[in-house]
């Protein structure tokens, strides 16, 4: 890495000796694309000349011909990582996403893309990111051991159904409240993007039918907001891995896990567990994480365009991919032998009566390394979701 950024100061430095000799005002020359990507090697480095064309291959072009426009000449070249393999909901929004980035920016911004767990399994993003092995990555707050749990309000229980709504809601409540930010940046991350995936529910080894069949059962937890709800039901938390899920449904190490059947097809859980009882439970709350050094060094017009492609292309095209095919995975779910039972009523309205009184307050009461009125962000997220709820241009 550090060999890779002194030759990218030398070149500059030595063709701006060039520009200064000859007394020219033009800037030709041709600017190199993505790198290799080694381990350990970021490439967020900013290069003079035309961008890269698309992620990890390198383009030529004019340079920028005037000192006013000098800083609109660089381009960036990025390393993102997402622990999610190609192919998957999930991971087709990423890459949307960051090839609006490439479109808008005109190839200002590129990235040089790993999937499956290449560079992070998803766990020590923070750590990963800090140390400059990648500079943009999807993160899951609530993954980050403690030091994003302000970040973590979008995975509390039975809050919304709709994803657009959420995400929308998510990405409004985070550009308006400081403490959200601050407890990003002091983690070294700037969130670019936000994905709030419909809510999840319990798929199974064992027929479930409603809370009586949930009890005794082995579930898989995530983080604590999943185990304080699987307490309260009378199921045994079991903290595993996610990536570590197949294999413990198929081991008999877990009886269950909280994903919804759109995960459960695009990972092959549905081979082990055929039940779904479908009750909304704890939404997948992920950001599109920076670094902060990284977003520092773009210039304020390639930050402006980020933004808006965060508050306006994002919550849109999350649904379009994610939530939208919903039906689909249910489809195939079911072709496969999987059988889905619909909470009543009465039981959704006995879960939300659990989570206000245990989860809700909980993480209301929690403590972070941000001091916070976390009540009154609590507040402020139901009232954006009930907004965009009925703004949502997807009923």
């Amino acid at each position: 890495m550090l060999i890779r950024r002194w030759f990218h100061v030398s070149v500059s430095l030595f063709m701006a000796l060039l520009l200064v000799l000859s007394g020219c005002s033009s800037g030709g020359g041709s600017g190199s694309g993505g790198g290799s990507g080694s381990e350990g090697g970021s490439s967020a480095s900013a290069q003079n000349g035309g961008g890269s064309g698309s992620s990890g291959s390198s383009g030529g072009g004019s340079g920028s011909s005037s000192p006013a426009s000098s800083q609109s000449g660089k381009t960036f070249n990025l390393i993102a990582s997402t622990h999610s393999p190609p192919g998957i909901p999930m991971t087709g929004a990423w890459d949307a996403f960051l090839d609006e980035i490439e479109k808008r920016s005109n190839g200002r911004i590129t990235f040089e893309r790993y999937y499956n767990g290449a560079l992070s399994d998803g766990y020590d993003v923070i750590d990963k990111i800090s140390s400059g092995v990648m500079d943009v990555a999807l993160l899951f707050p609530e993954w980050q051991s403690g030091r994003m749990m302000l970040n973590t309000i979008g995975t509390l229980p039975t809050l919304y159904e709709n994803s657009w709504a959420a995400t929308k809601a998510m990405t409004e409540l985070y550009k308006s409240t400081p403490e959200l930010q601050q407890e990003a940046e002091s983690a070294g991350i700037v969130n670019i993007g936000f994905l709030q995936a419909p809510p999840q529910y319990f798929v199974s080894t064992k027929p479930i039918n409603g809370f009586d069949d949930l009890k005794g059962q082995r579930v898989q937890t995530l983080g604590p907001v999943a185990a304080t709800i699987a307490q309260q039901l009378g199921m045994t938390p079991v903290s595993v891995p996610f990536t570590d899920a197949y294999d413990a449904l198929s081991r008999g190490t877990i009886d269950a896990v909280m994903l919804g059947v759109t995960t459960s097809v695009s990972f092959g859980l549905n081979e082990a567990a055929k039940y779904a009882w479908k009750i909304p439970l704890n939404g997948i709350s992920g950001s599109y994480a920076i670094s902060k050094t990284v977003w520092d060094e773009l210039p304020d017009d390639l930050k402006a365009l980020i933004e808006e492609i965060r508050d306006e292309f994002q919550p849109d095209s999350f649904y379009q991919i994610y939530q939208a095919g919903d039906n689909h995975f249910e489809g195939v779910y079911q072709e496969a032998g999987g059988t889905i039972v619909e909470a009543s009523a009465e039981d959704v309205a006995r879960l939300k009566s659990i989570v206000a009184d245990t989860v809700w307050k909980d993480w209301v009461n929690g403590q972070s390394a941000i001091q916070a009125d976390r009540q009154a962000i609590l507040d402020r997220f139901i009232e954006l979701i009930g907004k965009y709820g009925q703004e949502n241009p997807f009923k």
